[in-house]
């Protein structure tokens, strides 16, 4: 007799894993074909030729395939006998999101924290794909599982690896509100260090300016560059000066002629930024101009 089989098949069901595709497993439709009978050799081939022919060109389990139908070789173990059953797969259309930039924070006082903003990330990926709810965790397992959320997605503070590398990975739920489907993406979190500039002794000149009692003296501020970096390497950090510490902490309008620099008595602020992350150190420069002596001409 020819082997006995499911005669009310369903469907088999995947979430979409890459576009248009599902990831299909045929351990499942083994039980489901014989109803958990013993006794069976099941192959499954992409066509009924193959599955007729029943060589070695079968499909390996698991595996990816569209909405689509393939055919399961069916045989007895004793008898030789065999049967050939078609396999209706059927995808689920599944949300599927890109892996985010990553997020990159300067580490203000060294220590391996900072906060970052998760926000928009998600709300990014949630307008982007639609009718998607998105949670971020801390583990891969968390994501799967939809166990354990983190909570303060607008101010999460990182967590130090044992590697101290500074860089943390979360884990992305992007579940769909129409199915039971979901992906999971990865957000790296990125701590730099900042560099720690050394803080320069006060600049002091003599009244130099046009006019010897105006208080005005010219300075040279790149002669303070090789002290304020102590011992850095100038071509991978850069200085700038400035006369707000605004300005200093934005980046915005450095003092554009640091080595001919028009000044009275005043406080800059010299900023010391890493050329390749950007994060930066600011440090207290005091300008001092010292009045001339005042002579008094000897009568004649």
């Amino acid at each position: 007799p020819l082997p006995e089989t499911n005669p009310a098949l369903a469907p088999f069901y995947a979430c979409e894993e890459i576009p248009g595709e599902g990831q299909f497993d045929t351990i499942e439709m083994d039980a489901e074909i014989t109803l958990g009978a013993p006794g069976y050799t099941i192959s499954y081939y992409d066509n009924p030729t193959s599955a007729e022919a029943g060589g070695d060109d079968y499909i390996t389990s698991p595996f990816t395939a569209p909405t689509s139908t393939i055919y399961a070789h069916v045989e007895d173990d004793i008898t030789g006998c065999y049967t050939i059953v078609p396999i209706e797969l059927e995808v689920i259309p599944a949300p599927i999101a890109m892996d985010p930039a990553p997020l990159v924070q300067c580490d203000f006082n060294n220590d391996g924290f900072a906060y970052f903003n998760l926000d928009p990330v998600l709300q990014n990926i949630s307008n982007t794909l639609g009718n998607v709810s998105v949670t971020i965790h801390e583990t891969q397992a968390d994501a799967f599982y939809f166990a354990n959320p983190i909570p303060n997605t607008g101010n999460y503070e990182n967590l130090q690896d044992p590697g101290f590398s500074g860089i943390q990975t979360l884990y992305i739920r992007v579940q769909s509100t129409q199915t039971d489907c979901f992906d999971i993406v990865t957000l790296q979190l990125i701590v730099h260090p900042i560099p720690i500039a050394a803080i320069p002794e006060d600049y002091e000149l003599c009244d130099n300016g046009t006019d010897d009692t105006d208080g005005i003296a010219t300075f040279d501020l790149t002669t303070r560059n090789e002290e304020v970096l102590d011992g850095m390497d100038p071509a991978q950090y850069s200085v700038s000066y400035y006369e707000t510490m605004a300005a200093a902490q934005l980046g915005l309008t450095p003092i554009s002629t640091p080595a001919n620099y028009n000044s009275p008595t005043a406080t800059l602020y010299v900023r010391v930024t890493n050329n390749t992350t950007g994060c930066y150190d600011i440090v207290v420069l005091e300008l001092i101009v010292n009045p001339l002596p005042v002579v008094n001409n000897p009568a004649p």
